[in-house]
């Protein structure tokens, strides 16, 4: 129990699996990769938009949260420490797949579904975010999906506050403007493609 008049740390029992982890605890390290498998997934498949490449961003940050545990100095959170891990190698994997497409690659042409919808579904705005730059999709991931405050996604994407929140407003605009479209759409006539990239997965679900 903390001491009187000191708030709890809410991020200690992750802090506790991370030390137990550098100390090679593979039960802890275990239990980490529960916790975060499936968020690291979501977000570097929103990233890369291949299943394949995800699936290898997860192991590549594991294995990176598993070399270098005892370099985390518990200054910030844990899933701070670890997303910023995921976005680096989220980005050298961007680098090595030189500039694979994500909306192509993620569109299953058999999952057009031809019934109007008065507004936009779960899958409209997937869709919809798929069509915004990597940067945006990144920001609205980290703070409305991961609900991270704006100043640890920023840090996360090593870049100044000021930038994340031009970005989530950038996005939210465009965001705007593609959903109007869908619904404008559905309206009138056969809705556009759906995306069937499973996001709600953990990788040890997706076949």
């Amino acid at each position: 129990m903390p001491a009187r008049g000191h708030p709890a740390d809410h991020y200690q029992p992750e802090k506790d699996l991370l030390a137990a982890t550098s100390r090679g605890d593979h039960t802890a390290f275990g239990q980490l990769y529960d916790l975060y498998a499936a968020h690291i997934y979501r977000y570097a498949l929103l990233s890369l938009g291949d299943r394949q490449l995800a699936e290898d961003a997860v192991q590549d940050t594991m294995l990176a949260v598993w070399r270098s545990a005892a370099s985390y100095s518990g200054a910030a959170p844990v899933s701070t420490w670890i997303f910023g891990i995921t976005h680096h190698v989220v980005a050298a994997i961007m680098r090595r797949a030189k500039g694979t497409g994500p909306a192509g690659l993620m569109t299953d042409p058999g999952s057009q579904d031809d019934a109007p919808a008065p507004e936009a579904t779960r899958m409209d705005v997937l869709a919809a975010l798929l069509t915004l730059p990597v940067r945006y999709r990144q920001a609205i991931f980290l703070v409305y999906y991961l609900d991270l405050d704006q100043e640890t996604a920023a840090r996360v994407l090593g870049v100044p506050t000021g930038t994340l929140k031009s970005r989530l407003h950038n996005a939210r605009q465009r965001l705007a403007s593609v959903l109007s479209s869908y619904r404008t759409a559905a309206a009138t006539g056969p809705r556009p493609h759906t995306i069937a990239a499973p996001l709600g997965r953990s990788p040890k679900e997706v076949g």
